[in-house]
């Protein structure tokens, strides 16, 4: 059960569909054959048995679909007694697809204040060089990878826009319960560090979609879909100041998508926020309701005008949502983790955020103090040559005056001795 496209459905049938399983009457049946142990066990073995592209799609769509209906330990529980059973039998597929699953579920579960930001970012990477191995065979657009990439930006996102920021409708019905209530309190230095990764998850979606509309493929609605997790990213960036380290690379490799023909995705000339939320709101109203673009605005921005980055929202469809109070409230400042490895990476990721910010400061700072070293260093060594040839010119004034008082002694015995004579 996968959310795909609004052009096909709306997340509200999903859910709907969800409260219909979960709640007691016909369809309790459907759900407890979807759950039964053996009906799992089916399920991931047929995965198995599909290329590395499709197991690795087909076994993150299922873990998802156990996080959406709520069978999350049950599903885990039957995969992890399957997985050395399977992996044994040399599928190179389940070993891909294992290992991203294992990945997305630490990412989803190392969530505590202490994991912030050095365990976050370092489940991240992983997450992203999962990917990457299986790039080549990720060569079509699949649902659940569009969603796992979705998903990651939306935590980032949170943690650069705390208290304002632009999402679909989808994200905030799919991603955002399960992230609104986590306790972080980033300061800024941190949010540098999380831009860094948006700019990372986005890139290397931009680099998937690439690879995928080298291919024959003809999923439009997942394509446009993509572009919208793409336009999300990019407008998230656009509206913080300074843009983080490699923004222009990433707006360049995004034109890059934009050009792919069978996108139907016309370039966006202008990088300004008005140019990519302009062409956003006209994508959305292309879906007839079925989705829509929000701004989730907590309460410290509860007086200021429908604007988002500066660009009025007025006339583009664009709807205010207010965020939840919970989401506000239960912020606090980090704890300190008693893991060493989770404390090395916190300490690494906070020192490198500390650099990206002053670094530019400080290095012209150290670069002006070596000037002014080096030429205190020269003006002592030019006094010292200035001494020396004072002390130089003494001593040769010195050789002279000897010079003449020998040669005034060697007359005076000259002219003594011409008088003995």
């Amino acid at each position: 059960m996968q959310f795909r496209s609004p052009y096909e459905h709306s997340v509200k049938d999903l859910l709907n569909t969800k409260s219909e399983l979960r709640a007691e009457g016909k369809y309790q049946a459907v759900y407890l054959g979807l759950i039964e142990n053996k009906m799992i066990e089916h399920r991931i073995k047929s995965a198995a048995q599909l290329g590395v592209g499709a197991c690795v799609s087909s076994l993150l769509a299922q873990y998802q679909t156990s996080l959406f209906l709520d069978y999350k330990d049950l599903w885990r529980s039957t995969y992890l007694d399957m997985r050395e059973q399977i992996t044994s039998r040399g599928s190179l597929g389940f070993r891909y697809a294992s290992e991203l699953v294992t990945l997305v579920h630490k990412f989803l579960s190392e969530t505590e204040a202490s994991d912030f930001p050095g365990r976050f970012c370092d489940n991240i990477q992983k997450i992203l060089d999962a990917l990457v191995r299986a790039k080549n065979t990720l060569n079509f657009y699949s649902a659940s990878v569009i969603s796992l990439y979705e998903e990651l930006a939306l935590s980032l996102i949170l943690l650069i826009w705390p208290h304002e920021f632009l999402i679909p409708k989808s994200w905030k019905l799919l991603y955002l319960e399960r992230w609104e209530r986590k306790h972080w309190s980033p300061s800024v230095l941190e949010c540098f560090w999380y831009q860094r990764y948006l700019v990372k998850v986005c890139l290397s979606f931009c680099e998937m979609v690439i690879n995928i509309e080298r291919t024959s493929t003809i999923e439009t609605a997942l394509a446009e879909r993509s572009v919208t997790l793409i336009l999300v990213c990019l407008i998230n960036l656009e509206a913080f100041y300074p843009r983080p380290q490699g923004y222009a690379q990433l707006w360049w490799k995004s034109q890059e998508v934009f050009c792919q023909d069978r996108l139907s995705t016309s370039r966006i000339q202008s990088p300004g926020a008005d140019g990519l939320i302009g062409r956003l709101a006209t994508t959305f109203r292309e879906y007839s309701g079925n989705d829509s673009i929000i701004l989730v605005r907590g309460r410290r921005f509860e007086r200021i005008s429908d604007s988002f980055a500066g660009f009025q929202l007025e006339g583009t469809g664009i709807s205010v949502v207010k965020s939840s109070p919970i989401f506000e409230e239960e912020r606090h400042l980090w704890e300190q983790s008693m893991d060493q490895e989770t404390r090395r990476l916190n300490a690494a990721y906070i020192l490198t955020s500390f650099w990206k910010l002053n670094g530019p400061r400080v290095l012209k700072r150290m670069r002006e103090r070596r000037r002014e070293e080096r030429m205190r260093v020269e003006r002592i060594r030019e006094e010292r040559r200035r001494e020396e040839r004072i002390r130089e010119e003494r001593r040769r004034e010195e050789r002279i005056r000897e010079e003449r008082r020998r040669e005034e002694r060697r007359r005076e015995e000259r002219r003594r001795e011409e008088r003995r004579r």
